[in-house]
């Protein structure tokens, strides 16, 4: 579909507009007429007057480029998106040449533009590029405001869904300059920020006793600010970095430490949902299931039991909405549940929950996610190690040969996790093999 089509469905009385993919799938979109018809109507006025050489600044004709890039991001019009992207950053660069002054503008149109969803394939060299301009500047000029604008460039690459490795060395470097700095040039907020997004882009690394330091920095530094303040920003700040700090110590094998970490995280989100936002209630689920981990693996089957109930009623709450990712949460707090009503031996129950979450999973749309095929694959293992305890073991056997197709699908190539799990779901499928008397 093209700009002028688009124009013409604008004009229409609906407040959806369907696109309809190659593949028949229909997907339905807000049309923001107002908004909408008043870029494509500048950027229309804005490339005329480019055609007839009128006088309009460099700068606006970047800016209004750049707008007009994001719109067609919006509506999924990716060549031309592309087209116009690509241009903004050249003219950014032929700009920048001439103007020393002007680098930091053109870094500011890289990022723009890489951060849009048709650029993601081509962020990380994008952001490489930006990063380079930067340290360039840096060594040519070396004053502060050159460094936070390296600073800048640094955590929005670092933030970003790039590779784990070179946005932990992007962070790395914005929580070195940082120290450079003087403290009146960052504010507590980006440099809270700066490191609880460093410990978890090192978490992804698997660097586990560095990952240990920065999260447990992040813990004290975000601790002083909520003291001195007070403000829900900073408790919001140092929930995020505490339920960060309690994965890690429980990964590491320090489950004391991180059970007491996780249950103040459970203590601050809990007081934080209580004004109904429900990102808070969401905070407070997640924190929840990650605070039953604990539990559970220490033994505290009781008191998991709680926690893993209590997770479990907050994600279906949150899924009535009919959002998918919220189904998904669902899945894995049902899947959770089950598996301790299990190691408790209530049986009947575990089956139940159990069987909700394998039911709730295939009736979801699903794309071929690595992620969403493990939380299968999980649901399944638990659901056959429950019906193979219950002595159904003809069902268990076809229940734990599908979660062993997934975890063997997934351990190709992969690191030991998926390794374990598909030796735990192999084992499970030979004692249902061995109790049916077949070889």
């Amino acid at each position: 579909m093209r700009l002028e089509e688009y124009s013409e469905l604008l004009k229409l009385d609906s407040s959806t507009i369907e696109f309809f993919t190659e593949h028949g799938k229909t997907i339905p979109c807000q049309k923001q007429v107002g908004n909408m018809k008043k870029e494509l109507k500048e950027a229309q006025d804005l490339l005329q007057a480019m055609i007839e050489a009128k006088d309009v600044p460099t700068i606006e004709v970047i800016h209004r480029l750049c707008g007009l890039a994001k719109v067609l991001d919006h509506l999924k019009l990716q060549k031309e998106c592309l087209v116009v992207g690509d241009y903004a950053i050249k003219l950014a660069r032929a700009f920048s040449s001439r103007a020393a002054e002007f680098h930091n503008e053109e870094v500011q149109i890289i990022f723009l533009i890489a951060h849009l969803n048709v650029y993601k394939s081509r962020a990380c060299s994008l952001f490489i590029q930006a990063i380079s301009i930067c340290d360039a500047f840096v060594m040519m000029d070396g004053s502060d405001s050159a460094k936070v604008t390296l600073l800048d460039a640094l955590v929005s690459a670092g933030t970003h869904d790039g590779p784990p490795a070179l946005c932990a060395q992007w962070l790395g470097r914005a929580v070195d300059l940082i120290s450079e700095l003087p403290s009146a040039m960052v504010t507590d907020e980006f440099r809270c920020c700066v490191y609880i997004n460093y410990g978890v882009a090192l978490g992804d690394v698997k660097e586990n006793s560095t990952t240990l330091a920065a999260k447990k920095q992040a813990v004290a530094f975000c601790r002083s600010l909520g003291a001195g303040h007070g403000q829900v920003t900073y408790k919001i700040d140092l929930a995020i970095a505490l339920h960060n700090y309690g994965i890690t110590l429980h990964d590491m094998g320090h489950f004391g430490d991180a059970l007491s970490v996780k249950q103040e995280a459970v203590s601050l989100y809990r007081a934080l949902a209580v004004d109904g936002h429900e990102e808070h209630k969401q905070d407070l689920a997640d924190a929840l299931d990650n605070y039953g981990d604990t539990l559970h693996d220490m033994g505290n089957l009781e008191d998991a039991l709680g926690v893993r109930q209590e997770a479990a009623s907050l994600h279906r709450a949150l899924a009535v909405d009919g959002h998918q990712e919220h189904k998904m949460d669902l899945v894995d707090a049902l899947d959770k549940y089950g598996n301790t009503l299990h190691d408790m031996g209530h049986l009947e129950d575990a089956l139940s929950v159990t069987q909700e979450a394998v039911s709730l999973y295939c009736a979801l749309p699903v794309d071929g996610q690595k992620e969403n095929k493990k939380e299968l694959a999980s649901a399944l293992n638990n659901y056959g190690a429950i019906l193979h305890d219950m002595g159904h073991f003809e069902d268990a056997l076809s229940v734990t040969q599908q979660a062993v197709s997934l975890y063997r699908a997934l351990a190709v190539g992969e690191h030991e996790e998926y390794k374990r799990k598909l030796a735990r779901a192999l084992r499970g499928y030979g004692a249902a093999l061995r109790d049916m008397g077949l070889p």
